[in-house]
């Protein structure tokens, strides 16, 4: 295959992207501290928030995308977007081909990839690529997550470094990976959604999109002590259909899922000696000691003093 750069846009508050939408793989690094601006996404939207925060408006739908998070937009949304910060917001805006990301759909291998999940009809051209449009972490769980991570760190790199006006990226290499992290991501929002039983998909939809805030809560919250009711109102569900939602789409009830994720965090904390284990307990949200090492023992097998010894 042909070496093909990818030429790229930085947009600031004196430069601002046209307002045509494309169906084209395009990607722009932005840096303002104050705009007021509309546009559509022609192909599929990824907002990725570097620093700062941008606030999205798409329908009724509004959208506040902080630090090492991200927005997808499907085809055609139309979108309003507002920044108003003291220091600049950094962001990356890329939009990736329709054509490219059918024919990734069409010739991936669904044993390797696992990308062929996704209810998407090739034969009717007319339908668009069905993309669950809400806010994602970009945290390392998450493949396109790391390969915005990574690409946002070269970008930020060359603008040091390089002609910050148009920069020049690699290969196509570049949007075939987001595009493949992208579909892997979404076959597996699909999959979690088909568990739940509405008839309605507008229902489906909607629910997820509030099981999944209440999931980030529970992410961000590991060190509290949070419970069934305080996780329930912020997905705006009762507490018992919380609880009976969550465990049929994620496979673990709220209470398990957090337990996972204390556990999870205090075995990265534990490879580093910064924190003794007392102190890794209670910033994970454990009551004592005892319980936090019955609850990882339990978990990895081992007592967190030799799992540390590793």
């Amino acid at each position: 295959m042909n070496t093909k750069h990818i030429h790229f846009h930085h947009y600031h508050e004196n430069n601002l992207p046209p307002h045509k939408p494309f169906n084209t793989n395009k990607m722009a690094y932005s840096s303002f501290k104050n705009i007021e601006d509309k546009g559509e996404v022609g192909g599929i939207g990824i907002k990725y928030v570097i620093q700062g925060v941008e606030n999205y408006t798409v329908g009724h739908e509004m959208y506040g995308v902080t630090d090492n998070h991200f927005l997808l937009l499907n085809q055609y949304t139309p979108f309003y977007v507002f920044i108003d910060t003291q220091e600049y917001t950094n962001g990356l805006c890329i939009n990736l081909s329709t054509e490219m990301v059918k024919d990734v759909l069409q010739n991936s291998e669904q044993k390797d990839e696992k990308l062929l999940d996704l209810p998407f009809d090739f034969c009717d051209e007319s339908k668009t690529i069905p993309i669950m449009d809400k806010i994602y972490p970009a945290s390392h769980s998450s493949q396109l997550g790391i390969e915005l991570q990574k690409l946002a760190s070269q970008i930020e790199k060359q603008l040091i470094e390089g002609d910050p006006k148009d920069l020049l990226l690699t290969t196509d290499d570049i949007y075939y990976n987001l595009t493949t992290a992208l579909l892997q991501s979404q076959g597996k929002v699909f999959n979690q959604m088909s568990k739940l039983k509405s008839v309605k998909q507008s229902t489906r939809k909607e629910l997820y999109k509030r099981l999944s805030v209440a999931k980030e809560y529970i992410d961000e919250n590991l060190d509290k002590n949070i419970d069934i009711q305080d996780i329930s109102r912020v997905a705006t569900i009762s507490p018992f259909h919380f609880h009976r939602t969550f465990k049929t789409v994620y496979g673990l009830s709220p209470h398990q899922y957090r337990i996972q994720k204390r556990l999870g965090k205090a075995a990265e904390l534990l490879m580093d000696i910064e924190h003794s284990v007392t102190e890794i307990a209670f910033l994970t949200g454990f009551n004592d000691i005892h319980s936090f090492s019955r609850s990882f023992k339990k978990e990895f097998g081992v007592p967190p003093t030799k799992y540390r010894r590793k």
